[in-house]
Parts: structure tokens; C-alpha cells; sequence
């Protein structure tokens, strides 16, 4: 069950995600643990992800949780963690083409700065 699950999922993020994000296939688990490609801010050179999640993928209606909330003392993260276990196959594509659609303006702005 998971396996299709996550199958579909990755399926979705390489359609969408592919030079936005970095991942590694997971063999086990309901979630996916994935490295944004974003541009650099003040505090990593990785760029964050707690801000592009909380505020600009949430209101686009996509449900992660950004890296920083896995370190015990709050650092700056370009990783988040998805849950590919209870979508349906079309959610899960719309919420990787939201995705894709929050990174890609979020990078165009560092450009414009």
C-alpha cells in the first residue's frame, strides 16, 4: 500500500520538483524527506524553508513541515519532511505543481533584489 503510495508521490515530484528539489528514494516510512533548491538568505546558504512552507505553501493549500522543526535547536534548514500517505494520486500532483509554483517565485525574487 505505502510502496504505491510513495511511488505515485515520487512520480509527482519528478514531474514538478526536478531541479527544484533534491531527494533520495525512501524504502520504508510514509514520508519524504527532500532538500529545496532555494536561493541563499541571511542566515544559510542553503536558503530556509520554514518560511516558504509556513507562509507561502500553506496559503497555496500545500501541507509540509519545514526542516528547522527536526533540529533540536531551531537551525535554518533547506529540507522538508511530506507525508505521501494519505493523498489521492490527483492531490498529490496539484499539491507538487503548487510546490513547484511557490519555489520558482520564491527564487525569482532574490533575482529581482
Amino acid at each position: 500500500y505505502y510502496k504505491q503510495k510513495k511511488d505515485i508521490f515520487e512520480a509527482a515530484m519528478n514531474k514538478h520538483l526536478t531541479g527544484l528539489a533534491e531527494w533520495s528514494t525512501p524504502v520504508s516510512g510514509m514520508f519524504i524527506w527532500f532538500k529545496l533548491k532555494l536561493r541563499p538568505t541571511a542566515s544559510s546558504a542553503e536558503g530556509d524553508s520554514a518560511a516558504l512552507i509556513r507562509e507561502r505553501a500553506v496559503a497555496k493549500g500545500v501541507l509540509a513541515l519545514p526542516g528547522t522543526a527536526f533540529f533540536p535547536n531551531g537551525q535554518t534548514s533547506a529540507y522538508v519532511r511530506a507525508a505521501f500517505s494519505l493523498l489521492e494520486p490527483e492531490d498529490v500532483d496539484e499539491a507538487m505543481r503548487r510546490l513547484a509554483l511557490v519555489i520558482k517565485e520564491y527564487n525569482a525574487e532574490g533575482e529581482q533584489t
